[in-house]
């Protein structure tokens, strides 16, 4: 997959990339390679329906995976117009303007496991305050929830062969035909 050719490089750019703890030196490694300068890690705690960490044992590995990390990987602009970086590395690590109020979202996410392979609804709330409601994102490997978990944000696109339905940005006209025009099989 050729994702550094999706990436705006005239500005900040950011990916966000869901590793198994055995997985995580790998997944820098590949964010490296695409050209990420800085990565930093969200780490989803994950709980039980009773709100306890996850403890069954069911992965056969020594330690339970009661935790999962989403690294971020940071592709800063090409040229001098860094301001969007200074967003997040200059905040204290996540800050942003946001209802015009100053919201600092955390790097640890306490959220229930459900369905196998299901990551946490509010990942969406912190990417899409970090990169602005206006800037296009991308989801690969989408899942039918995700595309309900995107939907109450602005100029999402989720991208799957599990999703039932194409659904566009009601909004993004331009997108919708181009995607019509390319891919009538798949057009509402």
């Amino acid at each position: 997959m050729k994702i550094p050719k999706l990436l705006d490089r005239s500005k900040t750019c950011y990916v966000f990339l869901w590793a198994t703890q055995k997985k995580i030196p790998v997944a820098r490694g590949v964010l490296t390679k695409w050209g990420a300068t800085q990565t930093h890690d969200i780490c989803w705690v994950k709980l039980n329906q009773l709100n306890r960490l996850v403890s069954a044992g069911r992965t056969g590995y020594y330690f339970n995976h009661a935790k999962e990390t989403c690294i971020v990987g940071i592709f800063k602009a090409h040229g001098n117009n860094n301001s969007d970086y200074e967003r997040f590395a200059g905040a204290g690590g996540g800050a942003s303007v946001f209802n015009q109020q100053v919201v600092k979202d955390s790097d640890v996410i306490c959220s229930k496991v459900r369905e196998v392979s299901r990551k946490p609804d509010e990942v969406y709330g912190i990417i899409n305050r970090l990169v602005g409601q206006e800037s296009k994102k991308i989801e690969l490997f989408a899942r039918n929830w995700n595309v309900v978990a995107a939907s109450k944000y602005k100029n999402w696109v989720a991208v799957g062969n599990q999703i039932r339905k194409t659904e566009i940005d009601k909004d993004d006209l331009e997108l919708k035909r181009r995607f019509q025009q390319t891919y009538p099989e798949f057009a509402n």
